[in-house]
């Protein structure tokens, strides 16, 4: 629960359509997820900070972007604009912790220090205060004054101490750096560097019970490691045998034939395969995740789509889910063609976005009347989060239930066709 604080100062409200509210000196208070302000006459507004997505301070403005296309603009604080900016950050990244977050305790948590981000040019940032936590998955940062930082523990290269600082480098060239640690310096380097030695650990598993004979698991364990993709043309160049042991784990699962009738009328070759170890109330599963291209069917009646299916359902829930490749008005006016660049970029695109939000379906099965309903503010917060969320809702085609195998090939066909016919991108099977 964030204190209660009030910040006398003045505020004005940009609308989506480019129109302006009234500005008006106001009292600004907080609750656990919203910001208030109450006017000269009473009256009150209220803002989700979920729905936050951009914080921007200079000088002595804060500037608060919003979801849907509005824009907060707070000043005039009264030399209260460093603890106005804190209080709002802190309270977002309470936020970001609780909705991301919701039923894992971190490894360590607790450690303060100062934080300096440097950019893959090897720019220096500023210095500010932050907590620095670590999850099963995820290095977090939580700064005094800017927004939440999550570096995905397979994404960490190296830990180490430069001049009494943690230094921490990511695989995207990202490097940060967070001082003044004191006696937690060490424990927070080696906390970090078994994290990573853990998950790399744990990456082998579900590699190793397909080709336990198998030699060089490691780079593909760590390729396809909690749902990373990789070609499965490549990955069997790696590893021989790798696809007949996939196809006879799909099998088991119920799924095979589901899925080899993707490959059929997909271009095979550039199937995707990820693998996830997972935990929960019935013991360790091994689950199996098919990102399968379909490209131009019918002389390109049908097609522009991934598609993806798995064994990550279950029971009446397993269903295979669609995506756009490129936009209709392009592959209707390239002649039913795909360009190989725009394909390779679809492909990376939609699989990293879904390994990003853990191939959960809500993010993207939500409508959008339904995203913007107050009871999904954490699912509008998950969206705006995560990279690469918005743009998956956006290649969003729709989804068949599994039901047989012939009256689903049925129901793929038809999806397939709806989705070269439809005038709008917006269009969604039903």
């Amino acid at each position: 629960m964030i204190p209660r604080m009030e910040f006398t100062l003045h505020s004005s409200l940009a609308m989506a359509d480019g129109s302006r509210r009234e500005t008006v000196d106001a009292i600004a208070t907080f609750d656990s997820d919203s910001l208030r302000l109450v006017g000269p006459e009473g009256n009150e507004d209220a803002f989700d900070l979920r729905d936050v997505i951009r914080i921007e301070a200079k000088d002595d403005a804060i500037r608060l972007d919003m979801c849907d296309g509005r824009c907060l603009g707070l000043d005039r604080t009264g030399g209260r604009h460093d603890e106005l900016l804190g209080t709002i950050c802190t309270s977002k990244n309470k936020l970001a912790i609780a909705d991301l977050y919701p039923n894992e305790v971190p490894r360590t948590k607790g450690i303060e220090g100062e934080l300096r981000k440097q950019s893959a040019h090897g720019t220096p940032g500023t210095l500010e205060r932050c907590e620095l936590r670590v999850y099963h998955d995820s290095l977090v940062i939580l700064p005094e004054r800017s927004e939440i930082i999550r570096l995905p523990i397979l994404r960490l290269v190296s830990v180490g101490v430069e001049k009494y600082s943690l230094i921490v480098r990511s695989d995207d060239g990202r490097t940060i750096a967070i001082s003044r640690l004191g006696r937690e310096l060490e424990p927070a380097r080696r906390a970090i560097a078994n994290s990573m030695t853990d998950s790399r650990s744990r990456t082998l598993g579900p590699l190793k019970s397909l080709v336990p004979e198998a030699q060089g698991l490691e780079p593909w364990a760590l390729a396809t490691a909690d749902g990373r993709m990789v070609g499965l043309a490549e990955l069997e160049v790696g590893l021989p045998g790798v696809t007949a042991a996939i196809a006879s784990r799909l099998e088991s699962a119920g799924i095979g034939e589901y899925c080899r009738h993707l490959v059929s009328i997909g271009s095979g070759g550039l199937t995707r395969v990820g693998l996830r170890r997972r935990t929960g109330e019935l013991g360790t599963v091994d689950e199996i995740l098919m990102l399968v291209p379909i490209v131009s069917l019918n002389g390109g009646t049908s097609g522009n789509v991934l598609a993806l299916d798995g064994t990550v359902q279950s029971g009446e829930s397993r269903a295979t889910c669609f995506f756009r490749i490129v936009s209709r008005d392009s592959f209707r006016s390239h002649a039913s063609s795909i360009d190989e660049h725009d394909l390779i970029q679809a492909i990376d695109a939609t699989s990293s976005a879904l390994q990003s939000i853990g191939f959960r379906q809500d993010p993207f099965l939500l409508s959008g009347q339904g995203l913007a309903m107050a009871e999904n503010s954490r699912h509008r917060h998950i969206i705006n989060l995560i990279p690469g969320a918005n743009e998956l809702r956006q290649r969003f085609i729709g989804r068949v239930v599994h039901s047989s195998p012939d009256e689903w090939a049925e129901r793929i066909g038809e999806l397939l066709r709806f989705n070269v016919s439809a005038a709008s991108d917006d269009a969604v099977f039903a």
